[in-house]
């Protein structure tokens, strides 16, 4: 899906990753690459290597999303885009937007 503005996508990721943590009850690197990236065994074990680093968890460890929620969305970006071409702020923005979303989820 392509989006007008970055917000738009950040959001978008955000969103995306509370809704698989809340409905889904997805909780690991592993489920969350299966669900979010699903592209062949190789590949994803590639993905989920990579976010496990990233975040310094291992790849079937819980972890709580809407916490690590900014560096999940960091370390998904790096890997997909092969840099990182958003500031921290537009980051931070974003995810404060998808914990809004969780806390109507769950409240």
């Amino acid at each position: 899906m392509a989006f007008h503005k970055p917000m738009q996508g950040l959001r978008a990721l955000a969103w995306a990753l509370i809704d698989f943590a809340g409905r889904d009850h997805v909780n690991t690197v592993v489920g969350l690459v299966a669900e979010f990236a699903p592209g062949g065994e190789s590949s994803e074990r590639n993905y989920s290597k990579y976010l496990a680093e990233e975040l310094d968890v291992g790849e079937f460890e819980k972890i709580d999303i809407p916490e690590r929620l900014e560096a999940l969305m960091r370390a998904i970006i790096q890997y997909e885009c092969g840099e990182m071409p958003y500031t921290q702020e537009q980051i931070t923005n974003a995810a404060s937007v998808g914990g809004n979303y969780w806390n109507e989820k769950t409240s």
